[in-house]
């Protein structure tokens, strides 16, 4: 009876575990690890890895800066928990890809908080890939809203950020109309016919203050304008993202009306009146669309001999909200028992930034040996030419010296050059008597003896 239910228990996980496996292959998609100098200089390993993260998780990983998602991720292998990692995103888009930027001006949205969303915007462009990339971009108030949005020209990012600095700022009075302006976006974008590989970002402080006294015909507002709006995204195939900036005006669009018009394809997405904030939101909205991460590891316990002889098993995972989302199995295996083992070197901007500092240490350490040997080296020639010479000044012989010496041995020298050579001969005192004192006599003297 054992037996049999051992044996159910058997199936059952032979069924099972297959199945998990292979939807976490379908999830995420891995290419082998990589071996790489971590710096094209030094023998460092770094060992990188190209994962494409599901879209739902994208989502939740790219709210995160580049040092927030670096610390999310982690790497064990052989036992030994890696360095870092750094996080890598690739900039150059796998598909053209078509943004339309509309900006509200308004005296609700002010000078200020117009600066900043323009300093942000210009440097969400400047991320962009220039050959892929068309980007147009305008502002929206209740003045010709409909022939202001349809008569934008779509180009490269440098000429949109050219466009950002022609356009006019608000006038007094102003106000805006961003249920007309978003629907008016939507449908410009559908005449270019972008399919999913475009987005409309509005940034707006929510105000939607229409039919007033000068105001274009027809401008969308109440219940009936939001219903006519969420139905015009939900329609198009390319996500919108709504960016409301912080207002104190009190005619704003509700926020729960503004995330139903976002939508499950789009975003909602509140933000202060800061340039950094503005640009760290613009920029995670983006990083949406890509899913595909290189992660370089820094591997400083692993020598590159061991990583090159022998295969090592491990285990990548990531967390977000301080929860385990992502865990990915890793099996690195030897190239083929060649050396070197390292395939290039890493990305810079990809090194660890911990790692990237101790070897920037390093190899300013390395630069100046060089220096400090040359030092040492000078001063030990100092030493061994001066110091003999300091030393051996007074026992030096001259030349006529020599030559009287050389004469002496071989018997030519003469009387004079004899004396010269042996100095002045001794005089001979008178005789002593036997009773004048001597040394010995004088301490025979001294008292105790």
């Amino acid at each position: 009876m054992k037996m049999r239910w051992l044996c159910v228990l058997i199936g059952v996980a032979s069924v099972l575990f297959p199945t998990a496996h292979s939807y976490a292959q379908q999830a995420v998609t891995q290419s082998p690890m990589v071996l790489t100098r971590c710096v094209a200089t030094v023998e460092a390993p770094c060992m990188s890895l190209h994962l494409t993260i599901p879209a739902a998780l994208s989502r939740s990983v790219s709210e995160f800066d580049s040092t927030q998602e670096s610390g999310a991720w982690s790497a064990i292998v052989a036992g030994t928990r890696l360095v870092g990692p750094g996080v890598s995103i690739q900039r150059k888009a796998q598909q053209p890809f078509t943004l339309f930027v509309l900006i509200e001006q308004s005296e609700a949205m002010g000078t200020e908080a117009a600066t900043f969303a323009r300093i942000a915007i210009t440097s969400l462009f400047q991320s962009l890939d220039s050959t892929t990339a068309r980007v147009g971009v305008t502002t929206y108030n209740t003045h010709r809203v409909r022939d202001q949005i349809a008569d934008v020209a779509f180009g490269t990012p440098s000429s949109a950020m050219a466009q950002l600095d022609q356009l006019t700022p608000f006038a007094k009075g102003d106000r805006g109309a961003l249920l007309t302006a978003i629907y008016a976006g939507v449908d410009r974008m559908r005449a270019l016919s972008v399919g999913q590989s475009g987005a409309v970002l509005v940034i707006t402080t929510g105000s939607n203050d229409v039919a007033r006294r000068g105001d274009d015909a027809g401008l969308l507002s109440g219940a009936d304008g939001v219903q006519s709006v969420t139905s015009q995204v939900a329609a198009a195939a390319f996500p919108v993202w709504i960016v409301q900036l912080e207002s104190p005006s009190a005619r704003t669009v509700d926020s729960a009306q503004l995330a139903g018009i976002a939508g499950a394809r789009g975003r909602y997405v509140i933000a202060k009146r800061d340039p950094n904030a503005i640009t760290r939101v613009l920029h995670s909205l983006v990083r949406e669309r890509n899913s595909d991460r290189t992660l370089v590891f820094g591997a400083p316990v692993l020598s590159a001999t061991s990583l090159a002889r022998t295969a090592w098993r491990g285990i990548v995972s990531l967390s977000v909200n301080d929860r385990q989302s992502l865990s990915i199995p890793l099996q690195w295996r030897p190239p083929l028992f060649t050396l070197p083992p390292y395939a290039g070197a890493a990305d810079s901007a990809a090194v660890p930034a911990e790692l990237r500092e101790a070897l920037s240490a390093g190899t300013e350490l390395a630069s100046t040996r060089w220096l400090i040997g040359f030092v040492l080296f000078l001063v030990g020639l100092a030493l061994w030419i001066f110091v003999p010479r300091l030393m051996w000044s007074g026992q030096s012989e001259t030349a006529q010296d020599i030559a009287r010496r050389t004469a002496y041995y071989r018997g030519k020298a003469s009387t004079q050059e004899l004396l010269l050579l042996r100095g002045p001969a001794p005089r001979e005192g008178a005789p002593r008597k036997p009773s004048d004192p001597t040394v010995q006599t004088e301490l025979l003297k001294r008292p105790g003896r």
